[in-house]
């Protein structure tokens, strides 16, 4: 078997998805999403979930499967499955290096975006499709 990247993100839209185009046609070559993921821990003392740090995410979509995911708005939950994982060092504005979380994805690679929009009720089909998230406070039996 060879050897592979795969990534799965869940985590609210963090800006509206942007559009990437050929600058001469402007043809659609895929979208980008952001999508930040927060790690938690529960506190001991205080038995209480807290927030621990934040990844925030590029999710590059290449070719025509992006297209339905324009529809999307900053906000809305999305789960995302993607392969080929890459960490981008850059010099910020102020001089500091910084690194840029990228996942990405094209037409007929690993790639599965869905979503849930937060004005409507989830369907059976997308409790399906979205995998069970614990609720606040709720224990997580991890096998390791």
């Amino acid at each position: 078997m060879p050897n592979s990247e795969r990534v799965e993100l869940v985590g609210h839209l963090g800006a509206d998805p942007r559009r990437i185009e050929r600058r001469e046609t402007g043809e659609l070559l895929g979208v980008e999403l952001t999508v930040p993921v927060s790690h938690r821990r529960k506190n001991r003392d205080t038995q209480e979930w807290e927030a621990v740090s934040t990844n925030w995410w590029k999710v590059l979509v290449w070719g025509e499967g992006g297209k339905p995911l324009l529809e999307l708005r900053k906000g809305e939950l999305v789960r995302v499955e993607a392969g080929d994982i890459r960490a981008r060092m850059y010099e910020s504005k102020d001089g500091s290096m910084k690194c840029q979380l990228e996942a990405v994805a094209w037409n007929g690679g690993v790639a599965r975006v869905c979503w849930q929009r937060r004005d409507q009720a989830p369907s059976q089909k997308a409790a399906e499709d979205f995998f069970d998230i614990p609720a606040e406070g709720e224990e997580i039996n991890v096998p390791f």
